[in-house]
């Protein structure tokens, strides 16, 4: 698939909707530009990782890895079951 977008004079590109649909991109989603060894460019949706994340929760105690995904399964579960 081809998509094409026009650079503003500020550096900006508007990508159209077709491609943000594919990305599932929304407004205030980031992007990431990754070049590869032939000089490609691929575009992604960057994903928060547990890293990104590292410091907006604060806890009283330590919890375990195995609870911490515990807690995830059972939140992407309780996710999935919604209407």
């Amino acid at each position: 698939m081809k998509y094409e977008a026009k650079i503003t004079s500020k550096g900006q590109v508007t990508l159209p909707a077709k491609l943000r649909k594919r990305l599932n991109a929304e407004s205030g989603d980031h992007l990431e530009f990754i070049e590869t060894s032939d000089g490609e460019v691929v575009i992604r949706r960057k994903t928060e990782s547990f890293e990104d994340l590292r410091g907006i929760v604060k806890l009283d105690k330590k919890v375990s890895l195995e609870d911490l995904e515990a807690y995830i399964s059972a939140a992407r579960g309780a996710i999935g079951t919604r209407s």
